[in-house]
C-alpha cells in the first residue's frame, strides 16, 4: 500500500466523520482548535475496522461487501525522510492506549514522544 492509497483511504474515513463524532471528541476534552484544524485538513476520520490476527494492524470493515467491525477514529502517521504520509492509525477514543496501524510502519504517536524515541536510537 503506497502513499496515494493511504491518502485515498484517509479521505474516505474523513468523509465518513459525522458531527456527532466531533461533539463526542469535544466532550472528551480534545482541544477544539485541534479538532477544527484536523477536520479542515482531512486529517481526522472515522471508519469501522477489523483487527488483524497479530493485533497490531487493521483492515477497513466498511463498504458494500464488508460490514461490522469496531468503530474507530482514523489519523494519519507522517514520517520518513520527506515527512510524507507513511501509515494510518486507528483507535477507539475511549481506549486511546490501544491503537492499530494500517501498514505497521508507524512507531510512535504524537510529537511529544519524538524525543523519547530519538533517545532510544
Amino acid at each position: 500500500m503506497i502513499g496515494r492509497q493511504l491518502k485515498a483511504e484517509l479521505m474516505v474515513a474523513a468523509a465518513a466523520l459525522r458531527f456527532s463524532a466531533l461533539e463526542f471528541l469535544d466532550g472528551l476534552g480534545v482541544d477544539r482548535r485541534w479538532i477544527v484544524n484536523a477536520t479542515a485538513r482531512g486529517f481526522l476520520g472515522r471508519m469501522n475496522i477489523s483487527i488483524d490476527r497479530g493485533g497490531e494492524t487493521y483492515q477497513p470493515s466498511e463498504g458494500v461487501e464488508r460490514r461490522g467491525g469496531m468503530a474507530a477514529i482514523i489519523l494519519p502517521v507522517f514520517g520518513g525522510s520527506g515527512g510524507g504520509l507513511i501509515d494510518l492509525v486507528a483507535f477507539d477514543p475511549l481506549e486511546p492506549d490501544r491503537w492499530f496501524l494500517r501498514r505497521g510502519d508507524g512507531y510512535f504517536l504524537g510529537h511529544r514522544h519524538f524525543a523519547e524515541v530519538r533517545a532510544l536510537r
